[in-house]
Protein backbone atom coordinates (compact mmCIF):
# COMPACT_ATOMS: atom_id res chain seq x y z
CA UNK A 1 0.00 0.00 0.00
CA UNK A 2 1.09 3.71 -0.20
CA UNK A 3 0.51 5.94 2.39
CA UNK A 4 0.98 9.75 1.73
CA UNK A 5 0.53 12.08 4.28
CA UNK A 6 0.68 16.32 4.73
CA UNK A 7 3.30 17.55 7.07
CA UNK A 8 2.20 20.45 9.08
CA UNK A 9 -1.12 20.12 11.07
CA UNK A 10 -0.81 16.79 10.05
CA UNK A 11 2.82 15.52 11.51
CA UNK A 12 3.18 18.37 14.19
CA UNK A 13 1.36 21.13 15.11
CA UNK A 14 4.52 23.24 14.57
CA UNK A 15 4.75 25.67 12.03
CA UNK A 16 7.46 26.25 8.88
CA UNK A 17 7.12 30.49 9.34
CA UNK A 18 7.45 29.96 13.09
CA UNK A 19 10.60 28.25 13.09
CA UNK A 20 11.99 30.44 10.35
CA UNK A 21 11.04 33.95 11.63
CA UNK A 22 12.48 32.14 15.28
CA UNK A 23 16.04 31.13 13.05
CA UNK A 24 15.96 35.20 12.01
CA UNK A 25 15.56 36.41 15.60
CA UNK A 26 18.34 33.86 16.84
CA UNK A 27 20.90 34.69 14.36
CA UNK A 28 20.91 38.26 14.66
CA UNK A 29 18.48 39.09 11.93
CA UNK A 30 15.34 40.46 14.09
CA UNK A 31 15.62 43.74 12.31
CA UNK A 32 14.96 41.65 9.29
CA UNK A 33 12.34 39.90 10.10
CA UNK A 34 10.45 43.01 11.98
CA UNK A 35 10.82 44.92 8.95
CA UNK A 36 8.86 41.72 7.10
CA UNK A 37 6.61 42.01 9.90
CA UNK A 38 5.49 44.90 11.07
CA UNK A 39 3.93 46.14 7.03
CA UNK A 40 2.21 42.79 7.26
CA UNK A 41 0.24 43.31 10.72
CA UNK A 42 -2.81 44.53 9.26
CA UNK A 43 -3.59 41.25 7.50
CA UNK A 44 -2.42 39.81 10.32
CA UNK A 45 -5.87 40.42 12.07
CA UNK A 46 -7.45 40.06 9.24
CA UNK A 47 -6.68 36.59 8.76
CA UNK A 48 -7.14 35.65 12.34
CA UNK A 49 -10.42 37.10 11.65
CA UNK A 50 -11.15 34.50 9.00
CA UNK A 51 -11.56 37.21 6.71
CA UNK A 52 -8.66 36.14 4.21
CA UNK A 53 -7.99 33.21 2.50
CA UNK A 54 -6.21 31.22 4.86
CA UNK A 55 -4.12 28.97 2.33
CA UNK A 56 -3.44 31.99 0.09
CA UNK A 57 -2.33 34.26 3.04
CA UNK A 58 -0.04 31.38 4.78
CA UNK A 59 1.58 30.85 1.00
CA UNK A 60 2.73 34.53 0.58
CA UNK A 61 3.69 34.63 4.02
CA UNK A 62 6.27 32.07 3.76
CA UNK A 63 7.63 33.36 0.30
CA UNK A 64 7.91 36.39 2.01
CA UNK A 65 9.78 34.70 4.96
CA UNK A 66 11.92 33.06 1.75
CA UNK A 67 12.90 36.53 0.11
CA UNK A 68 14.59 37.29 2.90
CA UNK A 69 17.62 34.82 2.38
CA UNK A 70 17.81 35.93 -0.97
CA UNK A 71 21.66 35.29 -1.89
CA UNK A 72 22.15 33.26 0.72
CA UNK A 73 23.99 29.85 0.38
CA UNK A 74 21.92 27.27 0.29
CA UNK A 75 24.22 26.03 3.37
CA UNK A 76 22.86 28.81 5.18
CA UNK A 77 19.17 28.07 4.41
CA UNK A 78 20.15 24.40 5.16
CA UNK A 79 20.77 25.65 8.81
CA UNK A 80 17.73 27.48 8.56
CA UNK A 81 15.73 24.71 7.93
CA UNK A 82 17.81 22.58 10.40
CA UNK A 83 16.56 24.94 13.13
CA UNK A 84 12.96 25.55 11.94
CA UNK A 85 12.87 21.33 12.25
CA UNK A 86 14.70 21.24 15.47
CA UNK A 87 13.52 23.59 17.07
CA UNK A 88 9.58 24.38 16.44
CA UNK A 89 8.45 21.26 14.45
CA UNK A 90 10.29 18.37 15.44
CA UNK A 91 9.08 18.83 19.35
CA UNK A 92 5.29 20.29 18.30
CA UNK A 93 5.16 16.63 16.39
CA UNK A 94 1.67 14.37 16.17
CA UNK A 95 2.77 11.28 17.91
CA UNK A 96 -0.86 9.87 17.37
CA UNK A 97 -0.22 10.08 14.14
CA UNK A 98 3.15 9.45 13.63
CA UNK A 99 2.44 6.10 15.01
CA UNK A 100 0.06 5.16 12.61
CA UNK A 101 2.62 5.97 9.65
CA UNK A 102 5.42 4.12 11.84
CA UNK A 103 2.61 0.93 11.86
CA UNK A 104 2.35 1.30 8.32
CA UNK A 105 6.30 1.07 7.89
CA UNK A 106 6.92 -2.00 9.77
CA UNK A 107 4.27 -3.40 7.95
CA UNK A 108 6.37 -3.12 5.21
CA UNK A 109 4.37 -0.33 2.90
CA UNK A 110 5.35 2.46 0.99
CA UNK A 111 5.47 5.97 2.90
CA UNK A 112 5.83 9.51 1.70
CA UNK A 113 5.44 13.09 3.23
CA UNK A 114 4.04 15.66 0.71
CA UNK A 115 4.07 19.73 2.28
CA UNK A 116 3.50 22.63 0.90
CA UNK A 117 6.76 23.82 2.91
CA UNK A 118 10.06 23.89 1.71
CA UNK A 119 11.91 20.96 0.34
CA UNK A 120 15.44 21.55 2.82
CA UNK A 121 12.66 21.47 5.75
CA UNK A 122 10.44 18.49 4.51
CA UNK A 123 13.62 16.59 4.04
CA UNK A 124 14.72 16.68 7.56
CA UNK A 125 11.68 16.12 9.31
CA UNK A 126 11.39 13.51 7.61
CA UNK A 127 14.67 12.01 8.15
CA UNK A 128 14.08 12.12 11.42
CA UNK A 129 10.55 10.47 10.76
CA UNK A 130 12.11 7.39 9.14
CA UNK A 131 10.42 8.30 5.66
CA UNK A 132 12.48 8.26 2.63
CA UNK A 133 10.03 9.73 0.29
CA UNK A 134 9.11 13.23 0.34
CA UNK A 135 7.27 16.10 -1.73
CA UNK A 136 7.51 19.91 -1.34
CA UNK A 137 8.32 23.28 -2.72
CA UNK A 138 11.27 23.63 -4.04
CA UNK A 139 13.27 26.58 -4.01
CA UNK A 140 15.14 28.43 -6.69
CA UNK A 141 18.86 28.37 -6.58
CA UNK A 142 21.19 29.93 -8.62
CA UNK A 143 25.08 29.50 -8.85
CA UNK A 144 25.00 28.24 -5.27
CA UNK A 145 22.77 31.13 -3.82
CA UNK A 146 19.08 31.70 -2.78
CA UNK A 147 16.74 34.20 -5.72
CA UNK A 148 14.26 34.25 -2.66
CA UNK A 149 11.83 32.59 -4.90
CA UNK A 150 10.43 29.19 -5.03
CA UNK A 151 10.80 27.00 -8.14
CA UNK A 152 7.60 26.99 -9.96
CA UNK A 153 4.94 26.73 -7.62
CA UNK A 154 4.32 25.62 -4.36
CA UNK A 155 3.87 22.04 -3.61
CA UNK A 156 -0.25 23.11 -2.02
CA UNK A 157 -4.12 22.38 -3.09
CA UNK A 158 -4.22 21.19 -6.64
CA UNK A 159 -1.02 21.02 -7.01
CA UNK A 160 -0.08 18.85 -4.39
CA UNK A 161 -2.75 16.51 -5.84
CA UNK A 162 -1.19 16.42 -9.13
CA UNK A 163 2.49 16.18 -8.33
CA UNK A 164 1.58 12.98 -5.64
CA UNK A 165 -0.22 11.33 -8.68
CA UNK A 166 3.15 12.60 -11.28
CA UNK A 167 5.25 11.18 -9.08
CA UNK A 168 3.45 7.85 -8.19
CA UNK A 169 3.33 7.71 -12.00
CA UNK A 170 -0.71 8.11 -12.25
CA UNK A 171 -1.73 5.70 -9.58
CA UNK A 172 -3.26 7.04 -5.76
CA UNK A 173 -2.71 6.94 -2.26
CA UNK A 174 -4.29 4.57 -0.49
CA UNK A 175 -4.31 6.38 2.79
CA UNK A 176 -4.04 9.79 2.91
CA UNK A 177 -3.45 12.11 6.10
CA UNK A 178 -4.78 15.79 5.80
CA UNK A 179 -5.43 18.44 8.26
CA UNK A 180 -6.72 21.41 6.06
CA UNK A 181 -9.09 21.94 3.00
CA UNK A 182 -5.57 22.73 0.45
CA UNK A 183 -5.86 18.91 1.05
CA UNK A 184 -8.98 17.95 0.17
CA UNK A 185 -7.62 17.03 -3.55
CA UNK A 186 -5.06 14.49 -1.81
CA UNK A 187 -7.39 13.18 0.59
CA UNK A 188 -10.71 12.86 -2.04
CA UNK A 189 -8.32 10.71 -4.42
CA UNK A 190 -7.09 8.39 -1.68
CA UNK A 191 -8.65 4.99 -1.12
CA UNK A 192 -9.04 5.80 2.48
CA UNK A 193 -8.85 9.51 4.07
CA UNK A 194 -8.02 10.86 7.40
CA UNK A 195 -8.50 14.21 8.83
CA UNK A 196 -6.08 15.78 11.64
CA UNK A 197 -7.64 18.21 13.32
CA UNK A 198 -9.19 19.66 10.56
CA UNK A 199 -10.18 23.20 9.87
CA UNK A 200 -13.54 24.31 9.33
CA UNK A 201 -14.38 23.70 5.79
CA UNK A 202 -12.49 20.22 5.76
CA UNK A 203 -14.04 19.39 8.58
CA UNK A 204 -17.40 19.92 6.73
CA UNK A 205 -15.99 17.85 3.91
CA UNK A 206 -15.17 14.79 6.13
CA UNK A 207 -18.10 14.93 7.79
CA UNK A 208 -20.05 14.78 4.35
CA UNK A 209 -17.35 11.84 2.71
CA UNK A 210 -17.56 10.24 5.87
CA UNK A 211 -13.75 10.15 6.52
CA UNK A 212 -11.77 9.55 10.20
CA UNK A 213 -11.08 12.10 11.89
CA UNK A 214 -8.41 12.19 14.44
CA UNK A 215 -8.25 15.00 17.57
CA UNK A 216 -6.20 15.17 20.14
Amino acid sequence: MIIASDLEGTLTSGATWRGIAGYLMASGRAADYNRFLIPRLPMVGLYRANLLDGEAFRNRWIAGLLNLFTGCTEDQFNEAAEFTVEEQLWPNRRETVLEEIRAYQAEGHRILITSGSFAPVVSRFAQKAGVEECLATPIDVIDGRLTGRVAGSENTGSSKAANLRRHLEGSAPDVAYGDTFADYEMLKMSRVAVVVEPDRKLSIAANAHGWRVIRE
